[in-house]
């Protein structure tokens, strides 16, 4: 490093995790804080003194004796943590209460409170007995409490890099070995965050802001949820909730909306695409209709709203991806000469999942009448709430999907959908991952990284890739470059099926 540069290299030849030395980079103005104290302390009159002592003070530490890069006044050792503390919290405390008294009028800096003492494991208050001559009393010690510990500069140090430095560089910048413990020291500002969430709204899985692809009406904030906790009866008006019943008779126990009247809010379930108002424990009477458990798209109890309309879709390209693989495990099983048995087995796991896959196309297309007829209405008509969908102004589009959409929605899907995740997105996503880094070289070094979800890192690349070359992470953008750099053309018309985010 030149001797103007802002960056310094430090070699750290101890540590909590590492067995061996490693070396850091520090700012400038740390680089010269050790040196005036390095100065500092060669004034003193036993400066030429140097007693190597033990790490941490540990008699049997792994590490063999190390030198002191500067030692406190009373020994050899460092300063000890408690004793830096100690000035620490006296340092904060006199400040708060001189600039209490000579700033009349100013908000109080709040730096500082008084807590109650607690027991280490606990966490309850520590109980001692007060003796006052004959009387004894309860009581509870206070301690102060403060706002800005000395270990706080690791958090900010970490959090002000978050958003300019990638995750590992700031974690290998503060020695740490794991990147669960840099994300434990982000600390993210209000106002930070809320422009992060502004930028997500705007992301691959949300590509337009007004017209987001991912409504999750299973959310505990959800807005199908808030309102049916206020008012269920109304919920029913306001959100177009129905149940499609596929028996030939009318009966109160196979009609979603009369069961889930009648239920207690303990026993309804909320799932990705639809209320189950039995707590998914499938009765018999239905088991007769959808054959094996959780077939809900043919489920007559199952009650479906505007707000379930994307996680409906997202569905439906799941089944048709599982039609799909099945099609292709037949043509091999006969091409191996497999038993009938085993052919007729796959078979009928396809007829299931096409037989699902109407379910939920009849309630897709009925949803989105509903969604039309809703989104007419006033705002004022909802008196409980108002959907999601509605409110953002969801409309889905039907349209063929070739080879490269259908794979990218089902990615898409899968990263705001876990449930709806199969080994085949998994494995398409990690071979576009490669094609894609290996096309573009503004990102080599993502492929040195581990990635325990190819999902989530093809999306991430995706992003980087665009926003590299100034484009706006969008749904169709991504779509063009899978198609450009990862050699998938139109192909075949895959199905018809909403477009995520378009409008």
């Amino acid at each position: 490093m030149g001797v103007g540069s802002e960056l310094v290299p430090l070699v750290v030849n101890t540590d909590k995790v590492r067995e061996r030395p490693w070396k850091t980079l520090i700012v400038r103005r740390a680089y010269d804080l050790l040196r005036r104290e390095e100065a500092y302390q060669d004034l003193m009159a036993d400066a030429f003194v140097d007693r190597p002592v033990h790490y941490e003070r540990r008699e049997h530490s792994r590490f063999a004796p190390v030198l002191p890069l500067f030692r406190g006044p009373q020994s050899n050792y460092p300063v000890m943590d408690a004793a830096y503390a100690t000035a620490w919290e006296r340092l904060i405390v006199g400040f708060s209460s001189w600039y209490e008294r000579h700033v009349p009028g100013a908000e109080p800096l709040r730096m500082w409170r008084y807590v109650p003492d607690t027991e280490r494991g606990t966490r309850k208050p520590r109980i001692t007995m007060h003796v006052d001559g004959e009387e004894q009393r309860p009581c509870c010690l206070l301690k102060v409490k403060l706002r800005h510990t000395p270990h706080s500069a690791r958090s900010t140090f970490i959090s002000a890099r978050s958003g300019i430095l990638p995750i590992e560089v700031t974690g290998w910048l503060v020695g740490h070995t794991n990147r669960a413990t840099t994300y434990h020291y982000t600390v993210e500002e209000e106002r930070q965050l809320k422009a992060k969430l502004i930028a997500a709204s705007n992301a691959l899985w949300a590509p337009d802001r007004d017209n987001p692809v991912h409504i999750r009406a299973d959310a505990v904030n959800s807005a199908l949820r808030k309102s049916f906790e206020s008012n269920p009866g109304q919920t029913v008006a306001a959100f177009g909730l129905q149940s499609i019943s596929l028996l030939n008779v009318d009966a109160s126990d196979t009609d979603g909306i009369s069961v889930l009247r009648s239920t207690a809010m303990s026993y309804v379930t909320f799932r990705e695409t639809h209320i189950c108002p039995v707590g998914e424990a499938c009765p018999s009477n239905v088991m007769d209709v959808i054959v094996e458990p959780r077939r809900c798209g043919l489920c007559p109890l199952a009650i479906r709203s505007v707000d379930h309309l994307p996680s409906i879709a997202a569905k439906m390209r799941r089944l048709l991806e599982q039609v799909r693989e099945g099609a292709q495990v037949v043509e091999r099983y006969r091409r191996r000469g497999e038993p009938a048995a085993s052919v007729a087995e796959v078979n009928q796991r396809r007829r299931l999942d096409v037989m699902e896959y109407e379910g939920w196309r009849t309630a897709l297309v009925l949803l989105t009448k509903t969604l039309a007829e809703l989104g007419r209405g006033s705002a004022d008509a909802f008196h409980v709430g108002m959907p999601d969908a509605v409110r953002l102004h969801l409309r889905l589009v039907s349209r063929d999907a070739d080879a490269a959409e259908f794979i990218l929605q089902r990615i898409v899907d899968s990263h705001g959908h876990a449930a709806f995740e199969t080994p085949l997105v998994r494995a398409q996503a990690a071979q576009l991952r490669q094609r894609l880094l290996a096309s573009t070289g503004v990102v080599e070094a993502e492929m040195d990284r581990v990635q325990d979800d190819p999902v989530a890192a093809l999306v991430s690349s995706l992003r980087l890739v665009l926003e590299a070359r100034g484009i706006a992470p969008t749904f169709r953008a991504a779509l063009e470059t899978v198609r450009a750099r990862c050699a998938l053309g139109p192909g075949e018309a895959m199905a018809t099926l909403p477009e995520p985010g378009s409008a």
